[in-house]
């Protein structure tokens, strides 16, 4: 049997299941260890940093330290409070220091976590701890989990608003990555894992619909078109629309002309 290294463990400072009677809440506080809070009963409101999070039963909420939070509840609920510090290191590749990109998370597999770790009797008895500890590293490592998706998927979805934003300027993976402020590799790998497609060539595809609807301006010549579309080389914007329309732009551009005059 392996067994984890109990210097790897999360530090808790505070682990128990406390039950609020009526109206209960305070103001602005900030904790210096990481909270992770979970609804068993009743409803409560959470602010972080003045956004509110509705809690109710099994939601999780992680409070990283240091962080501003109130709470605010109009009648009885109980809920599981961890205080805990980690050595929480972000990947080489992503700029966010804790894995949470996304406060609440609702999951069967993290509020069973919590729960079972909840029952266990506060105690001093070393086997206890090392359980709690246990229980917690794996909620942590399940959040992580969910909230990569979550990001990632929010990700994917900012990125193609910016590609209709900046349909027509020229954008690189370079300044892409710095927008949004992540590795190259890290977006090309978070990109075409939930498209298919690399972020360039999602974006070419968008610039190439929009090449075709340019090409029924008369004023504009092909060249024109490609360039307004941002694409400096011409020949690589022929190649890449006969490659998606099966068609060269001007051979386009005549049938859709045609077209237009018969009908």
């Amino acid at each position: 049997m392996h067994f984890l290294n109990p210097e790897k463990l999360p530090e808790i400072s505070f682990f128990g299941k406390l039950l609020r009677t009526g109206g209960w809440g305070h103001g602005n506080v900030t904790k210096p260890k990481h909270l992770l809070v979970m609804a068993n009963t009743g409803s409560f409101d959470i602010y972080v940093n003045g956004e509110k999070f509705v809690m109710e039963k099994d939601s999780v909420l992680f409070i990283p330290k240091n962080t501003p939070y109130a709470l605010e509840s109009h009648s009885s609920f109980e809920h599981v409070v961890i205080h805990f510090d980690a050595d929480i290191r972000e990947e080489k590749d992503s700029p966010q220091a804790l894995p949470f990109s996304e406060y609440n998370v609702v999951d069967t597999s993290v509020r069973v976590r919590l729960e079972r770790a909840a029952k266990v009797e506060l105690s001093d008895d070393e086997i206890v701890g090392y359980e709690r500890r246990c229980t917690l590293l794996s909620t942590l490592l399940a959040l992580c989990r969910l909230t990569e998706r979550k990001s990632e998927s929010r990700l994917v979805r900012e990125i193609n608003t910016y590609f209709s934003v900046h349909l027509y300027d020229r954008l690189s993976l370079d300044e892409i990555a710095l927008h949004f402020g992540y590795s190259k590799q890290y977006i090309i790998r978070v990109f075409k894992r939930e498209t298919g497609k690399t972020p360039m060539a999602a974006l070419n595809e968008l610039k190439l619909t929009a090449s075709a609807a340019e090409l029924m301006n008369e004023e504009k010549s092909v060249a024109e078109v490609a360039a307004f579309c941002g694409f400096d080389d011409y020949n690589y914007f022929s190649r890449v629309f006969r490659r998606q329309f099966g068609i060269s732009p001007s051979g386009y551009r005549k049938t859709s002309f045609d077209y237009k005059r018969r009908s």
